[in-house]
This record gives structure tokens, sequence and C-alpha cells, in this order.
């Protein structure tokens, strides 16, 4: 990725990817491991301590374990 144009919701640089970016979409990014290269980011690990608080779980990510649970059900 290449720097960009810094969005009205941009508030942080990221220096692994170098674009302008969302605090909060870093720190869901970081802890739920959505990208590798975000997974054992320090500068995400940084930003989920400023934040002081785990960003809510989406519904989309239940999604997969929804489906996964019906495939149980019917298998018994």
């Amino acid at each position: 990725m290449d720097t960009g144009p810094r969005g009205p919701r941009d508030d942080f640089f990221c220096w692994k990817f170098r674009v302008w970016y969302n605090l909060r979409d870093c720190t869901f990014r970081h802890y739920y491991a959505t990208h590798p290269e975000c997974a054992d980011c320090d500068q995400g690990a940084s930003n989920l301590r400023l934040l002081k608080r785990v960003p809510e779980k989406p519904r989309w990510m239940e999604i997969p374990t929804l489906f996964r649970a019906a495939d149980e059900e019917d298998d018994e």
C-alpha cells in the first residue's frame, strides 16, 4: 500500500502499511487478527491500550459459528 489521502475519520498513520487509518479499525484488526500483519503489530497493540477497551465483535463474525452449530446438530 502507498500513502493516500487522509479521510475524514482517519486519526492515525499506520507505519506498517503506510496509510492514514481509523484507530478503531486498527484495534479491531489487531484484536481479532483479521490480517496476519495486523495480528502481530505493535502499533495495533499500542492503539488497543490507548483505547482501553476491546472492540465489539460484529455480527458477521458470528455467522460461521452459527452455520457450524447447525451442521453439528444435523450430524446428531
